[in-house]
C-alpha cells in the first residue's frame, strides 16, 4: 500500500497564478531542475533553512551537539481555468493575502464532512476577537460543540468525510487551505485537485450546515 502524505492545498483566485502570488519580499527560490515529477504547467518555489541549535538545547544546559533544519516549499498547480498552490512546511507565508480563496478550506471541508463525525472547531467571537479551539474525544455533530450562529464564525473545522468520499481522504480539515492526507502520486495531484474545485463550488453543504453559517452568508 501506497504511503499518505499530508498536504495543505489552497486555491488561488482567477487571475493568480506562479508570477503574481508570491510577496515582493517573499524567500523562496524558484526550482530550476529538469526531470522532476512536476505535472506540466506547473513550478515549484522552496527555501532551506540551514542547520542550527534548537533553543531548548541551551536552555537546558545541553552540551551533545544537537542541530535541527527545514525546508519549506510551494508548488503552483495548474487545474482547469485555475491555479491551486499546494504548500509544505510554512512556505504559504510568502502568499499575497488576496491572492487566495479564504473560505476555500472551509467550504471543502463542509461539504464532504460526516455532520455526525466532527472532531474540532476553531470559533471567532468578531465583538472580542477571541477565538476557540474545541476538540472532542469522540466524534460528533456541531451542535455539541455550542456554536451559536449569532454571536460567532466558524473559522475551522476537522472531521471525517462522508462514504462517498473515502476513496479520496478519510479525515480533513478546513479553514483558508484545505488539509488531507492521501497516497496519491504526483501524476495523480492535478485529477484530484480538480475533484477539489468540484467539491469546493458544490452547495451540498446547505443541507445540513446552512443553520449554522446563516451569519456567515
Amino acid at each position: 500500500m501506497a504511503k499518505k502524505r499530508n498536504f495543505s492545498v489552497y486555491l488561488l483566485k482567477k487571475g493568480f497564478n506562479a508570477t503574481n502570488s508570491l510577496k515582493d519580499k517573499h524567500k523562496l527560490s524558484p526550482l530550476k531542475e529538469e526531470g522532476t515529477n512536476l505535472p506540466p504547467g506547473s513550478s515549484l518555489f522552496y527555501s532551506v533553512f540551514p542547520n542550527k541549535e534548537p533553543w531548548w538545547k541551551g536552555y537546558w544546559g545541553i552540551s551533545q551537539d544537537i542541530k535541527t533544519n527545514s525546508a519549506n516549499a510551494l508548488v503552483f498547480l495548474p487545474v482547469q481555468d485555475r491555479f491551486f498552490a499546494v504548500s509544505f512546511g510554512s512556505a504559504y507565508h510568502n502568499l499575497k493575502d488576496e491572492a487566495y480563496e479564504y473560505n476555500f478550506g472551509l467550504l471543502c471541508t463542509l461539504n464532504c464532512l460526516d455532520p455526525e463525525k466532527i472532531k474540532s472547531t476553531d470559533i471567532l467571537s468578531p465583538e472580542t476577537a477571541k477565538r476557540e479551539r474545541i476538540q472532542l474525544p469522540n466524534a460528533t455533530n456541531l451542535a455539541v460543540f455550542d456554536f451559536n450562529k449569532d454571536e460567532s464564525i466558524l473559522k475551522r473545522l476537522t472531521g471525517s468525510v462522508k462514504d462517498e468520499f473515502k476513496d479520496l481522504f478519510k479525515s480533513v480539515t478546513g479553514a483558508d487551505s484545505f488539509h488531507f492526507s492521501t497516497p496519491c502520486k504526483p501524476d495523480e495531484l492535478t485529477d484530484l485537485c480538480s475533484k477539489l474545485l468540484t467539491i469546493y463550488t458544490s452547495d451540498e453543504y446547505k443541507k445540513t450546515f446552512q443553520i449554522y453559517l446563516a451569519s456567515q452568508q
